[in-house]
């Protein structure tokens, strides 16, 4: 069992910095840092979940920059940025460089953030995944 799930969040959040901190090889790991953001934003940390999420963006690999746009556009959601929001959702929708299109719709965070951003700003008719 994780710490996390355990409810012991300091041990959890020491040690998902950690691994985030770590400096990754391949591609798995880098996406793998996507633990620190969303802790972050489970923890309602929007801001410190923003500026993780960023870094993760600018990664190498374009799944872990796919991971940091969805979570930084899922922070920018909690801190009531609605306009910076759109910017990250329009990343998203179009071609990530390097990321096989036929891969994107199925990667899971990213079919959340479209519905999660339509919902808060009231536009339900959209936010069907």
């Amino acid at each position: 069992m994780s710490y996390q799930s355990l409810g012991q969040m300091k041990s959890a959040e020491a040690l998902f910095h950690e691994t985030f901190s770590s400096p990754t090889y391949t591609d798995f790991l880098d996406y793998n840092r996507k633990c620190w953001p969303e802790f972050l934003l489970s923890r309602e940390r929007f801001q410190e979940a923003l500026l993780a999420a960023r870094e993760l963006a600018k990664s190498e690999w374009p799944l872990a920059r796919l991971a940091g746009h969805t979570l930084a556009g899922q922070a920018l959601l909690g801190l009531g940025s609605a306009a910076e929001a759109r910017e990250e959702m329009t990343w998203l929708r179009g071609k990530p460089n390097g990321f096989p299109q036929e891969r994107s719709p199925r990667f899971p965070t990213r079919r959340f953030f479209g519905p999660t951003f339509f919902c808060r700003r009231r536009t339900r008719r959209k936010a069907s995944p």
